[in-house]
């Protein structure tokens, strides 16, 4: 298990970082799930540990809104993984796509351009985030 507390300040986004911008049609979303089924769960603990890496890398700076919602998702999404023992292998699939889309550089917009970079993996982010909570029984009350 890995327990990480990240502590940092976003910034007010700029108006280009409008996360209205990218939004996932039902075509990207289709081929994703083609992805999403071929996702080796043996890469879970390889993949979690590069996404914690790159966050510590993005929290070192100011982020704006866009970046600090999707370290939550992506913190959110790695929580469940380690510590909900009621996850399907579909549901782990979901996430260690979410994750493996956020580690890399070079997806549908470069990590590398400013305010934008990570309008998609946010966008991908939300979307397993969503799905994988409406999925999970309700908490029980002790």
């Amino acid at each position: 298990m890995i327990a990480i507390a990240f502590q940092f300040n976003p910034i007010e986004v700029n108006p280009m970082a409008n996360e209205k911008l990218f939004q996932l049609t039902e075509e990207d979303k289709e081929k994703y799930r083609k992805l999403i089924n071929s996702i080796d769960l043996k890469t879970q603990k390889i993949i979690i540990n590069i996404a914690v890496q790159k966050i510590r890398e993005i929290v070192k700076n100011n982020i704006n809104e866009v970046e600090a919602q999707l370290v939550k998702d992506i913190m959110q999404l790695i929580g469940l993984i380690e510590t909900f023992p009621g996850l399907t292998d579909h549901m782990k699939q979901r996430i260690i796509f979410a994750l493996t889309y956020f580690c890399d550089e070079n997806d549908e917009i470069p990590d590398f351009i400013p305010d934008i970079g990570y309008l998609d993996d946010a966008s991908v982010a939300q979307w397993i985030v969503n799905g994988i909570l409406l999925e999970l029984p309700p908490p029980t009350k002790a």
